[in-house]
This record gives C-alpha cells, sequence and structure tokens, in this order.
C-alpha cells in the first residue's frame, strides 16, 4: 500500500532492493581474448608447437611457384619474334598519338602564325594601324 504525505503525494519506500538472483558481470571481450590467445601459446609451447618468428612470416607454400614470378607464359610471346604481342600493340597506339599530336601542334602554328604576319606586313611595325575613315 502506498503512503501518502499531507499534500496527497506518494512517499517512496528507502527501504534497498536487490536482484534476488545471483549476477556476475561478463568478462570484457579484450581481456577474454587476452586471456585465450596466453592460453594458446602456452599449450603450444607445452606441445612442442612453438612457432618461431621466421616461421611466422614465412607465407610460401611448398611446390608452388613464387606469385611475384613475372617471366611470361609461352601463350604470351610470339612464337616467330619473341615479343609480347601486346607490347608491339602499344608501341604501335604510342607511335599513332604522337604523329596526332605533331598534326594538331602544326595546324594550330599555322592558325595562330598568319594573323601575326599579316599584322606585320601591314606597315613598316613602328605605328599601330589607323582605324579606317568613317563615311
Amino acid at each position: 500500500m502506498a503512503t501518502l504525505d499531507e499534500h496527497g503525494r506518494e512517499i517512496l519506500d528507502q527501504t534497498p532492493v536487490s536482484v534476488p538472483f545471483k549476477f556476475e558481470r561478463p568478462e570484457p571481450i579484450h581481456l577474454r581474448l587476452r586471456r585465450q590467445i596466453i592460453d594458446a601459446m602456452v599449450a603450444a609451447e607445452r606441445d612442442g608447437e612453438h612457432e618461431t618468428v621466421e616461421d611466422f612470416n614465412d607465407f610460401r607454400i611448398e611446390g608452388e611457384p613464387d606469385s611475384y614470378d613475372d617471366s611470361r607464359s609461352l601463350y604470351e610471346e610470339d612464337e616467330f619474334t619473341g615479343k609480347v604481342p601486346m607490347e608491339e600493340a602499344l608501341e604501335v597506339a604510342r607511335q599513332e598519338a604522337e604523329q596526332k599530336e605533331r598534326e594538331h601542334y602544326e595546324e594550330l602554328r599555322k592558325k595562330y602564325a598568319e594573323p601575326n604576319q599579316q599584322t606585320t606586313s601591314a606597315g613598316d611595325g613602328s605605328e599601330p594601324p589607323k582605324a579606317a575613315p568613317e563615311a
């Protein structure tokens, strides 16, 4: 039953209440992982399976070629020339691009060189050209 004061407000019970079952806070995940790693290292050392740093950093698989082997296979080379077809195609494309670039610059040079020659040939260069008379 609730207890009320003279203004009609409820007076709360000040008796401490606890959960009726036993509760333990779980172990934090970082401590659990640390404990599991230490347990695994101790068990491996005890069983004679302790791994050295050199073994730990060795990622090679016995009987397989190294992954960084960059030698060309038979399918990548032309059997007559010994060249790689892709390299030949890239060289041809590079030469074509250089030729187009040279032609483009030659057109630009001609286009912008002509007006400059006309303005300098109109006078002796000491005076600016005069305006046309108005009608």
